[in-house]
């Protein structure tokens, strides 16, 4: 643990020469000597910085806080020079990063649990991380806080810390309060401690990135070469998070990284010290020849030339930086994958070693090396195929031919196309034969001329011959007893018109001319296109497509009187059933008539019986039967038989 700020240790001053750094670097490079100035103001700036230490700063928050600088060596290595268009800015947490992970101090497990967000402070829960994590753990800073870190030498790592705990020591206070690992093997593990923090205090950080006060893992003190291979590539950086003696919680905030870049000096702009600028050797670039430069990519020890490298460093070490193996056609490739870029020659590949799409040949080293793909011809209307590929020494194979090209170098059209590729400004077309003028089978390959049957002509067959009649139904003849003898007539006619010669005044022969006019007349309304036969049929066509359409007119309708009929004879069998029902309902009337009927005749024979007493007197009877009498001429039956014989009537119908 380091001594408190009042007791700071300083150990005697051991100078490092950044050739020496380099030369570590490049593997052994001989006699490479740099230029090394010790800037004055650097210096200078380190001493006043180094005596200005403030403590207790109070903050106007209602928390006690302590502002902590750490120490500074007053002393500037040589080989380091304030670069004067360096400037300093404060590598910060982006807007959308609120949440730092915790890790335990190898960075083997990683958490986010219990950690929360309150403006402007990443709060760790510790009753939520004990099931995850054991003391002591860290806050592991984000990705731009990774990689080369080579401008931040000189800078200083900033932050604010708070925690509240039951008491201020705990198994963590002897702990690292930062931690970093890094370098070319990503081996170096470098600490740096800092006295323990009072509880329910805000206390700010301003640790310098130098190689004073920051210890490796066994506790010596770090040396410049192993501090800037730290910086070199930074593989994580830990901020101390587990603070005193049953902590509740911790918190951090302002968080940055003070790093050099380049750019034009304003009032708002710092300049940065401490930033080497060394005399690189061939082949390499950067502050402190850290970088390969253009035209070169670093060599790893173990890996050949020939194998792309990977992007971060791993046990190979840092390597050397050699020159890009593009095969003669390139000048740059990437410093760290050595993948060729921008290959010229029309080469490709991550080495440039094979000749691009459309080109072929073997990569030598040439310029000439890869010729354009002939498929067949070099012009751009004459080359049907973007791909060749190499036969042989100094021959090629086109590879994608479109369709209708065939051949090793598309020179030639396939079965059922016509042209010549080989002719500047040919290609191949597709045969267009006429379905009902040409026979099956291709066209001639180059004319493209159909074979063609009788009575058809053109190069398509699509041409009517003279005395045929052409369409998609085939072709007719015109030659026939009828129409052939006409159209001879005819054209002995046309023949004798055209063999008279009238060089001597004659008189006109009008009479035959009338009749001539008169014959041609009648064989135009003979000939006439209403009575083409091609228009005969259309006509017939067009008669059968009526006649069809009546007939199904007419099957519908026959359809629909069927279906009216059955319904029909439906509605007649309900309405006799109804009949036979009223039919059978008369009857059963008629039946109690004449039971009551044959009653009333038994009364009255009950009546002049003298052999018995009747229960009622001679004038109740009346009555009653007078009442039974009223009852029955009440009922009109006259209506129901006429309904039931209406009903009958239109069943029988």
């Amino acid at each position: 643990m380091d001594p408190p700020l009042g007791q700071e240790r300083r150990g005697p001053v051991t100078p490092s020469s950044s050739s020496r750094y380099h030369r570590r670097r490049s593997s052994g490079s001989r006699d490479e000597r740099y230029r090394s100035d010790v800037h004055t103001e650097a210096v200078q700036a380190a001493l006043a910085k180094h005596k200005e230490r403030k403590l207790a700063v109070p903050m106007p928050s209602k928390r006690r806080s302590l502002v902590v600088q750490t120490s500074m060596d007053a002393y500037t290595p040589p080989g380091t020079e304030t670069y004067k268009h360096l400037f300093s800015r404060a590598l910060a947490l982006r807007p959308e990063q609120t949440v730092l992970p915790l890790v335990d101090k190898a960075n083997t497990v990683e958490t986010r649990r219990g950690v929360t967000f309150q403006h402007p402070e990443i709060i760790a829960h510790t009753d939520v991380l004990t099931s995850t994590l054991s003391e002591p753990y860290y806050w592991k800073l984000p990705e731009q806080f990774r990689g080369s870190m080579i401008t931040a030498y000189g800078g200083q790592l900033k932050y604010a810390v708070y925690f509240e705990a039951r008491e201020e020591t705990g198994p963590s206070s002897y702990e690292p309060q930062v931690i970093i690992k890094g370098g070319p093997n990503l081996n170096i593990l470098m600490t740096r401690h800092i006295p323990g923090l009072q509880i329910g205090t805000l206390t700010r950080h301003q640790i310098d990135m130098t190689e004073h006060e920051w210890k490796y893992a066994d506790g010596r003190s770090m040396t410049r070469e192993d501090f800037m291979d730290v910086l070199f590539y930074v593989e994580y950086i830990l901020i101390k998070a587990s603070h005193g003696n049953l902590m509740r919680h911790s918190r951090i905030s302002e968080l940055s990284l003070t790093v050099a870049e380049e750019g034009r000096p304003s009032k708002e702009t710092l300049k940065a010290h401490q930033i080497e600028k060394c005399d690189c050797p061939i082949g390499y670039s950067g502050f402190s020849c850290e970088e390969c430069a253009a035209g070169f990519y670093r060599l790893r020890s173990g890996s050949t030339a020939s194998a792309p490298a990977s992007r971060v460093p791993t046990a190979a070490g840092m390597g050397s930086c050699v020159q890009c193996q593009c095969s003669g056609h390139s000048s740059t490739c990437d410093p760290e994958t050595s993948i060729c870029q921008k290959c010229q020659d029309n080469t490709e590949g991550d080495r440039c070693e094979r000749c691009a799409a459309g080109f072929y040949g073997v990569v030598r080293g040439f310029h000439d090396d890869c010729k354009p793909c002939a498929c067949p011809l070099t012009n751009p209307e004459n080359n049907f195929s973007p791909t060749c590929v190499t036969e042989g020494y100094d021959d090629y194979r086109c590879t994608a031919c479109p369709e209708g090209y065939e051949g090793k170098y598309c020179e030639r059209c396939s079965t059922g196309y016509h042209g010549n590729p080989r002719m500047p400004g040919g290609h191949c077309e597709e045969c267009k034969c006429s379905v009902w003028g040409a026979q099956p089978g291709p066209c001639d390959p180059v004319t493209g001329q159909c074979r063609c049957r009788v009575g058809a002509s053109g190069t398509s067959c699509d041409q009517c011959m003279d005395r045929h009649v052409c369409g998609a139904a085939g072709i007719i003849s015109c030659d026939d007893e009828c129409s052939g003898l006409l159209i001879s007539d005819m054209d002995r006619l046309y023949r004798i018109i055209t063999e008279v010669t009238l060089t001597s005044p004659l008189p006109p022969p009008y009479k035959v001319l009338y009749r001539f006019e008169n014959m041609t007349e009648e064989l135009k309304h003979m000939l006439s296109p209403q009575k083409a036969p091609e228009r005969l049929l259309q006509l017939a066509d067009s008669n059968m497509g009526s006649l069809v359409v009546e007939m199904d007119q007419l099957h519908s309708r026959a359809t629909k009187v069927s279906a009216d009929g059955e319904q029909v004879e439906d509605d007649a069998d309900r309405i006799h059933k109804r009949a036979e029902d009223l039919e059978q309902f008369i009857r059963d009337t008629l039946l109690g008539a004449r039971d009551l009927q044959s009653k009333a005749a038994e009364l009255n024979q009950t009546l002049s019986r003298n052999d018995g007493t009747p229960e009622k007197s001679l004038e109740e009877m009346k009555e009653e039967i007078q009442a039974m009498l009223d009852e029955m001429r009440k009922r009109q039956l006259g209506g129901k038989k006429n309904i039931a014989d209406e009903e009958m009537e239109y069943g029988h119908t």
